[in-house]
């Protein structure tokens, strides 16, 4: 599952929360989701590791994935995944 939002102000690719423009999508995404910004030859993603209710903003893990943390300016696009259901493994083991 994946949602589309935009960025609602400059970020410098130190800053560890974002606001989403319009604060479309604010409400549906949860902790782990991954936001991936929208660059082809170097993309970004970030992992969401919690919220400011109050002021609508999101804090996340920067350059999660080996990716490279970046600036990103106001408006830039950007994929918010979650996956839901997905398969898993567990090993046991007994001695």
């Amino acid at each position: 599952m994946w949602a589309d939002a935009k960025l609602k102000s400059n970020i410098t690719a130190l800053d560890t929360s974002l606001a989403l423009a319009d604060n479309v999508g604010f409400c549906q995404i949860l902790p782990n989701d991954i936001i991936l910004m929208n660059n082809v030859r170097s993309p970004e993603q970030m992992r969401i590791t919690g919220f400011d209710e109050a002021n609508s903003l999101v804090f996340v893990e920067r350059g999660f994935n080996g990716t490279t943390p970046q600036a990103w300016k106001k408006g830039s696009a950007m994929r918010i995944f979650r996956i839901m259901n997905g398969p898993a493994m567990s090993d046991l083991v007994y001695d």
